[in-house]
């Protein structure tokens, strides 16, 4: 008997739908279900389909649960990927992905998403491992998502100063751009190793495929770098020690200091 075969501690995929549910927004949600589970079966069983019975039906919170049946021993690691396969569905709903859905899987969850509708708070999307929550409609997902901010890139040159270097688990600098104090990640390849050894402390112009904020147009990052030229420092006062010995005739700068005092 499948009961004697399947004894699974996570066989069971519950929806429930929260708030003021009617009997048409119910019927709709337990047919696209019924879709989303037929295409599971279809993508993970190639003969005979996983029967799926009902365990527990609540109108009062609109909750429907049901639970594979294995019968045979295959049955339950199929009923196991089916099952994982939900809880990451619901995961991306949740998190506004339903794109990175498979398209056979992802229009049910359109269409169940589509019934939150303000009257419909949220649907839940179950395990007995996790339950994901889904409080916007698909479409509310994607205006969302259009709205975002959406860096630009270009090709072009920054120029600052080189602050940090890292060779694992990529080569990498991070740069602070003179100009704004901007810091900048600048994505390199091996080829650039020797450069990078000597950039450290100097100003570099880097070339390559740049990425700006698209608010601020700040430079955060350069991809796809094609050059990168090291400016080395005009000078500094310690390069100038020992420069004016001959003005000092010899003396220390505390004696010359103290020989044009007493002029």
């Amino acid at each position: 008997m499948p009961h004697e075969i399947g004894k699974m501690s996570n066989n069971k995929l519950t929806i429930e739908l929260n708030g003021e549910v009617s009997l048409d927004d119910f019927s709709i949600a337990m047919q696209e279900f019924k879709k989303l589970i037929h295409s599971l079966n279809k993508k993970y069983v190639s003969a005979t389909p996983i029967n799926w019975i009902i365990r527990e039906l609540k109108a009062g919170s609109a909750l429907a649960t049901i639970e594979g049946e294995p019968s045979t021993e295959d049955d339950i690691f199929i009923i196991n990927q089916i099952v994982n396969e939900f809880e990451k569905i619901g995961e991306n709903a949740q998190t506004g992905k339903i794109n990175d859905i498979e398209e056979d899987l992802r229009k049910p969850v359109v269409g169940i998403t589509g019934l939150i509708n303000g009257s419909i708070k949220s649907i839940n999307f179950s395990t007995e491992k996790t339950t994901h929550s889904l409080d916007k409609n698909y479409f509310d997902i994607l205006k969302s998502q259009q709205n975002k901010v959406i860096p630009l890139e270009s090709f072009g040159a920054i120029q600052g100063r080189v602050q940090n270097i890292f060779r694992y688990p990529n080569y990498k600098i991070t740069m602070l751009e003179l100009l704004r104090n901007n810091v900048v990640n600048c994505f390199l390849n091996s080829s650039f190793k020797d450069v990078m050894r000597d950039s450290w402390g100097e100003i570099a112009i880097v070339q390559g495929l740049v990425t700006r904020d698209s608010e601020s147009g700040l430079p955060t990052s350069i991809k796809d770098v094609k050059k990168i030229e090291i400016i080395k420092d005009a000078g500094n006062w310690r390069d100038a020690i020992g420069c004016a010995s001959g003005l000092l005739e010899g003396k220390s700068p505390e004696g010359a200091i103290r020989k044009i005092r007493d002029a």
